[in-house]
């Protein structure tokens, strides 16, 4: 055949179209050294150094003010084995938050690659950008699988990925987990499918490498939630295509033997890291229990437009509180359109009912069963079932024993609503790719929902504490229709393609709107005290600082190449803390931030609670106790101090206006 006469329709080259797309964009943003952090909301001037587009979220905190600097102070550091975050001298692969290591484990950790080749500021742009591009690519090969249509599956991948929830959230991006569990349940079913032995234990192999990455990424509400949605997509698929139990089971086995070598391997060297967080009070003993969440949350996602602007900056101020919510972190949910979504659901059960009758009856006169040339029915019923839990789990007091068999107690109610608007999009895919054909009461009850969706949206608008009279009910009502129009278009053989093209745009702007657009890392970099302290630091041996002032301040101390002891402690060092402060187990027993306030010369520290998480730290720098067990070797201080063991560093630094005082510890004969 010529070139010319090639029929471009049916190279299989067009399923490489997306992916290739997703890593040269990947590559150049990386190249382009842009990321989406937040830390330009430390920055007190009105211009921020860096910052291309867009607005840096305060509610990141846990992003700009702990996991950013953390990783670039590692990577200023040459990736220290223990270094010390906060009171504890840390291991970093065996705990969330932690930064990059020049430890085997890393190999199942590719969000941290970055940070080990390009350096600090490219390093998190690899992390940033990697999330997403793993996301991208994972749905579309999981959704690719389930539909064989590859411009649906990128349509509805992006969908997937650049969810409100997957926006807000950002330490990492869940979307994280989303890319790492659709690779799992994608390698499985091509290990399913596959003809040859060597094949199918080939992608098993990579099924349970993809799913030691997921283990590794430490976060067990969105783990075992999507755990859940991806399980059922792949037996549903598997009973649809008559997969035989034999290759189930035996590509089960490969993916669990290597899961097992992986995990286990990184659990034995990691073991007493791991057991000091599952003995925390919280979170290693926090177990939750069902019902509860709000429902004006998870259905919020067509709020997002005024989420991400002035009235979003209003969360809380009316007087009011949805549950526990009160920030834009915790009213973002995935793309959910309740009435459609249930209307769907309902009819899956009707067709699958249907077909087991067709069958019945056919067994009956013993004639051959029909085939089902309409799409599969176990996949959209499967994929059902864990919207119907997971949803219920949410909502519904379920007992005890239920969330102990299944391992939902470790999932927060409020921590659902990723897996559900990833579940929603592998069900409205799945039913995209079919070639039913639905009678004309079905389109009326489809719009009857969709106009359902834009009330709802309305009314949970109006339960959001925010400030009412910046938004506007009628385009709420618009953006809840629309969201239900579009998903229920995707049932529409014509329409399908369309409407997902169109939802793939809208979600890309939605996402968008939400993450500033950052070049390099200026923010916390360039800051004059980051700055001034890496400059009086410079062929010092002793890395660890006190830092008695805000959070900010210590992630200015991290992002110098230096280690604060103060700060967050992301899990308890027993040895230490008892030294430090015998007789508050119940208080430091627990992942721990800590803002440093300055004692009287010669009192030993004390916690005392102040709000959530954060505790009050009353500690003289001069401590003995504290320099003998720690030995930090300078401090910081929005205060002067006065004590024996501090040298003061002058001129005495001015940041965004305040006095900030340095010093460098001495011990005095």
């Amino acid at each position: 055949m010529t070139p010319s006469r090639i029929n471009f329709r049916s190279v299989k080259w067009r399923w490489l179209v997306f992916p290739a797309a997703t890593i040269v964009i990947f590559g150049a943003l990386v190249g382009l050294d842009l990321n989406g952090s937040s830390m330009g909301a430390i920055s007190a001037g009105e211009r921020v150094e860096g910052l291309v587009q867009g607005t840096p979220r305060a509610i990141r905190s846990d992003e700009y003010q702990l996991r950013t600097p953390i990783a670039i102070s590692a990577a200023l550091q040459g990736f220290p084995d223990r270094p010390w975050i906060g009171l504890t001298p840390t291991d970093q692969v065996a705990t969330a938050h932690g930064g990059p290591a020049l430890e085997f484990a890393t190999i199942l950790k590719p969000q941290d690659w970055g940070y080990l080749t390009l350096g600090a500021s490219r390093g998190l742009s690899w992390s940033w950008w990697w999330s997403f591009a793993v996301s991208l690519i994972g749905c579309f090969a999981l959704i690719g699988t389930l539909t064989r249509r590859p411009g649906l599956a990128a349509a509805m991948s992006i969908v997937a990925t650049f969810t409100p929830y997957s926006a807000w959230w950002s330490s990492p991006p869940p979307s994280l987990f989303v890319g790492y569990a659709a690779l799992t349940g994608a390698a499985i079913l091509w290990a399913w499918r596959a003809s040859r032995t060597t094949t199918w234990i080939v992608w098993a192999t990579l099924g349970g490498i993809s799913a030691s990455m997921l283990v590794l990424a430490l976060y067990p509400p969105w783990q075992i939630s999507l755990a859940i949605v991806v399980a059922a997509a792949c037996f549903g698929h598997a009973a649809d295509q008559r997969t035989p139990w034999r290759r189930i089971a035996s590509s089960l086995a490969v993916v669990g033997a290597v899961v097992a070598l992986l995990v286990g391997s990184w659990f034995a060297s990691h073991q007493t890291t791991i057991q000091a967080i599952v003995g925390t009070e919280y979170p290693g003993q926090r177990q939750t229990h069902a019902g509860g969440a709000s429902g004006s949350a998870f259905l919020s996602a067509p709020l997002n437009f005024w989420l991400t602007g002035p009235a979003g900056g209003t969360l809380g101020a009316s007087g009011g509180r949805v549950g526990q919510f009160a920030n834009q972190s915790e009213i973002a949910s995935s793309w959910l359109p309740l009435p459609v979504t249930a209307l769907v659901m309902a009819g899956t059960v009707v067709i699958v009912a249907k077909a087991l009758r067709r069958r019945r009856l056919a067994r009956t006169l013993d004639s051959v069963p029909p085939a089902e040339d309409h799409g599969g029915i176990w996949l959209p019923l499967a994929v059902s079932a864990a919207i119907a839990f997971l949803t219920a789990w949410s909502f519904l007091p379920l007992p005890d024993w239920l969330g102990a068999v299944t391992v939902m107690d470790r999932v927060q109610p409020t921590r659902t609503p990723l897996a559900l608007g990833f579940a929603c999009v592998l069900l409205f895919g799945a039913l995209a790719s079919s070639r039913r054909v639905y009678p004309a009461w079905i389109w009326a009850l489809l719009i009857g929902a969709a106009v359902d969706a834009g009330f709802i949206a309305v009314l949970a608008a109006d339960r959001i504490p925010w400030d009412h009279s910046q938004v506007n009910a009628a385009l709420v009502f618009a953006c809840g229709l629309g969201l239900g129009a579009l998903f229920a278009a995707l049932l529409h053989r014509r329409t399908a393609g369309p409407a997902s093209v169109t939802l793939a745009l809208v979600t890309t702007v939605s996402w968008g709107l939400v993450n500033p657009l950052m070049q390099g890392t200026a923010p916390l970099t360039n800051d004059p005290l980051s700055k001034r302290l890496g400059e009086v630091t410079a062929g010092s041996s002793n890395p660890r600082v006190v830092a008695f002032g805000d959070f900010d301040m210590t992630a200015k101390v991290r992002a110098a190449g230096l280690q604060s002891i103060s700060g967050v402690t992301l899990y308890p060092d027993r040895e230490v803390l008892s030294a430090l402060m015998p007789g508050q187990e119940n208080i430091w027993n627990n992942y721990g931030q800590y803002l440093w306030r300055p004692a009287g010369a010669g009192e030993g520290m004390k916690l005392e609670p102040y709000r959530g998480t954060v505790r009050l730290l009353h500690a003289d720098p001069c401590y003995a106790e504290l320099l003998s067990v720690v030995d930090p070797g300078w401090v910081v201080s929005d205060e002067q101090l006065d004590r024996e063991c501090l040298e003061e560093l002058t001129p005495t630094l001015s940041v965004d206006g305040q006095d900030v005082h340095m010093y460098k510890v001495v011990r005095r004969s």
